[in-house]
């Protein structure tokens, strides 16, 4: 077990094993004191990461949140970690995400697209409804392993995070799903109302039946 032999492994780790090693623990949710110990912070301090790795060992500081363990890398690395994640929100918006947010502008929804979390994810759509929102993430092919419907690694340890951290459950879109819908408007809005929380959907019955909506 690597556990076992973490004070003689860590120090021969390059930079991008380091990196590996610490989003790998955050994916599975594992921890592992013995091996995320102040060696392993002393490694990093002295390793060269790229901005992957970096982006990587962000997620890991947000593991060490969830699961309320302190982070034991440096002030000045967790800042780099943090720029590398940020620089790396992707503000580009597929079809998918223009159709999915038409359809929920056209049910009443005030929507925000790419909306940068708290901890530094940007989630695809926000659709609120006066206090209440809800976070939608429209997920393509890229997000799921091959070609079957299981959720990548980064996939899944993004929804598990903006959960714990953000306190929102992503209201997930497949893109087979979606495609699956064809162009029929009213088939969009009824799958839309089924995935979005009962509250939101309720709350926009309530203002259509007293004429305020």
């Amino acid at each position: 077990m690597i556990e076992d032999q973490a004070e003689a492994v860590i120090p021969e780790l390059e930079a991008q094993a380091l990196a590996n090693l610490a989003w790998m623990f955050a994916v599975v949710d594992r921890r592992c004191p013995a091996l995320f110990s102040p060696s392993f912070a002393r490694a990093c301090e002295d390793a060269n990461f790229d901005d992957t790795s970096l982006r990587m060992l962000h997620q890991f500081s947000l593991w060490c949140d969830e699961i309320s363990e302190p982070c034991l890398l440096s002030s000045d690395l967790l800042r780099a970690c943090s720029e590398a994640f940020s620089d790396k929100v992707d503000v580009t918006t597929s079809y998918n995400h223009m159709q999915v947010a038409e359809t929920l502008v056209s049910m009443g929804y005030d929507v925000e697209i790419e909306k940068v979390s708290n901890c530094g994810y940007s989630i695809d759509i926000v659709a609120a409804a006066g206090e209440d929102q809800v976070w939608l993430e429209i997920d393509g092919p890229t997000h799921y392993l091959g070609s079957s419907y299981v959720p990548t690694g980064s996939t899944s340890l993004k929804r598990r995070q903006l959960l714990r951290l953000g306190g929102q459950e992503l209201v997930v879109i497949p893109y087979w799903e979606w495609s699956g819908l064809g162009l029929n408007a009213e088939h969009r809005k009824s799958y839309l109302s089924h995935k979005l929380s009962d509250r939101l959907y309720w709350y926009f019955q309530a203002q259509e039946m007293d004429g305020s909506y």
